[in-house]
């Protein structure tokens, strides 16, 4: 099993990346791509391309690489700019270290987030459903890559990660003080050949920009995150940047950012956590296998992309705890989301509960429907 780590990004003409840690650099091709879906997923339509390059010589006069404490690695965020990034996160264990990566880079690397039996059960259960909801949806062969939706119905071991301890304090850190609900929860696997993601911050679907992270993500690695299974590409620091322009070609697809990117990989267990505003896009996957449970969160006035108090099963949400369903949207938002019960007992607000109140009539009966 590889060691969890990160490839860093092709390093400048003037930079060595260190010896003592050597990194594989990568630079990402956007493919101009037709757009399958609207929304969010139209921006991530495009296929990408990763190259290999070899690492550039020390600039003369200045100290060797190997002399150098931590890797250097650069991170291209417009034509004409080059930001120094003096190291990268690895995975750790230490939550204090995650966030102060999270805060410089825009993402850190949870080490053992998940226990192997976690992820052994997780996925055994996720390959066993993912083969039966191919039939069920009508479907012939599996898509590439398959997705599938709204987990916390599927099994209690999704549930348990509705408040996965390591996460929730890492989404906490994240939005900054403000209150958060998970707007989705879902599991994806990929195949060889599938398409990449063309890069893109998953903040964009907002309708205009705002200074925090209002949207935040959590990607757990059910299987080992490698560059040649499609592991995610990032740019580290492009959370304090605007957004990459995505463009439409001539022939209906989209472009976006052509530069150098971080190819995240980790051993499964591990837990990528990461803002919304970061750069960021699956990889081009050349082999099959790559297994992961992508938690997507914003804060409650933002729509679910998953809208749980509507589909959430009812034996699930009978076995929820309070905090649980509040993490699914079942709290009130300041004057948003009051959700009145279908019927006596029904499900409704957390905080501020509302009886089952049908259309009455004068006379004192009951008009159900009227």
């Amino acid at each position: 099993m590889a060691k969890t780590a990160v490839k860093s990004s092709k390093a400048p003409a003037k930079a060595t990346p260190l010896k003592a840690e050597p990194v594989k650099t990568t630079k990402a091709k956007a493919k101009p791509a037709k757009a399958k879906t609207a929304g969010m997923a139209t921006t991530k339509a495009a296929s990408t391309k990763a190259k290999a390059a070899p690492a550039a010589k020390a600039p003369a006069g200045k100290t060797p690489a190997k002399a150098v404490a931590q890797k250097i690695a650069t991170t291209k965020l417009s034509p004409g700019k080059t930001k120094l990034v003096k190291r990268l996160p690895r995975a750790t264990t230490d939550l204090d270290q995650i966030k102060a990566d999270f805060d410089e880079f825009g993402y850190g690397l949870i080490k053992d987030c998940l226990s192997p039996l976690q992820v052994s059960e997780i996925r055994e259960r996720m390959i066993e459903q993912a083969r039966l909801e191919i039939p069920h949806q009508g479907l012939k062969e599996a898509p590439a890559p398959q997705r599938l939706r709204f987990l916390p119905n599927k099994g209690r071991i999704f549930t348990d990660l509705i408040l996965q301890p390591q996460v929730t304090e890492m989404m906490r850190h994240g939005f900054r003080g403000l209150e958060f609900c998970m707007s989705s929860m879902a599991g994806t696997m990929t195949t060889a050949g599938a398409p990449g993601q063309m890069i893109h911050c998953d903040q964009t679907t907002l309708p205009g920009p705002v200074p925090d992270a209002w949207v935040n993500n959590a990607i757990y690695m059910i299987s080992e995150f490698t560059d040649a299974n499609g592991g995610t590409r990032v740019v580290p620091g492009s959370h304090k940047s605007p957004p990459p322009q995505i463009t439409r070609t001539a022939d209906g697809g989209y472009a976006t950012y052509e530069g150098e990117t971080t190819v995240i990989e980790g051993e499964p267990g591990t837990t990528f956590v990461f803002d919304g505003r970061l750069w960021h896009g699956a990889g081009e996957p050349k082999v099959s296998g790559r297994i992961a449970i992508v938690a997507f969160y914003v804060i409650p006035v933002l729509r679910q992309a998953e809208n749980y108090t509507a589909c959430l099963h009812d034996a699930v949400y009978d076995r929820l705890s309070r905090e649980q369903r509040e993490m699914l949207g079942f709290k009130r938002a300041s004057t948003l989301n009051y959700i009145e019960p279908l019927r006596d007992g029904g499900r409704g607000n957390t905080d501020t509960p509302m009886p089952y109140t049908p259309a009455l009539s004068a006379d004192g009966n009951l008009r159900p429907g009227a």
